[in-house]
């Protein structure tokens, strides 16, 4: 399947957020793989991409089937630099399929939307 997740990052202001870590976390779990899937029969892939100058992120990659579901985590990694210092935020958006599979092995393309607001930390 075609995997796709996007989105932006906004301090509480509407201002977009540049260089933030965005941790995309796919998540499967399949009964019939036991003996090569970490925890039981759970398996999951963790991407990370960093927000532009607008504060949008994109990751497309190629994956085996399309997740059950996908958390994004938003962490503030670079201190002070790019307006201050935010709040981590954690989303878990709902997938959508974009594209149909081809009734073979290819499952379609899937994406999802995971847009943060930022609060600054306390004391800023």
């Amino acid at each position: 399947a075609d995997f796709k997740a996007i989105g932006t990052v906004k301090d509480e202001a509407g201002k977009p957020l540049k260089g933030i870590r965005v941790a995309i976390r796919q998540h499967w779990h399949n009964e019939n793989t036991k003996d090569i899937i970490y925890d039981n029969n759970d398996w999951y892939q963790d991407d990370t991409v960093y927000t532009d100058d607008q504060g949008a992120y994109e990751r497309s990659e190629t994956v085996f089937s399309a997740p059950q579901d996908v958390t994004v985590v938003f962490e503030d990694i670079d201190g002070m630099e790019n307006g201050g210092e935010f709040s981590k935020a954690v989303a878990q958006p709902e997938i959508k399929q974009t594209k149909k599979g081809d009734k073979n092995w290819y499952n379609g393309a899937f994406e999802v939307q995971a847009n943060a607001i930022m609060p600054r930390k306390e004391g800023e």
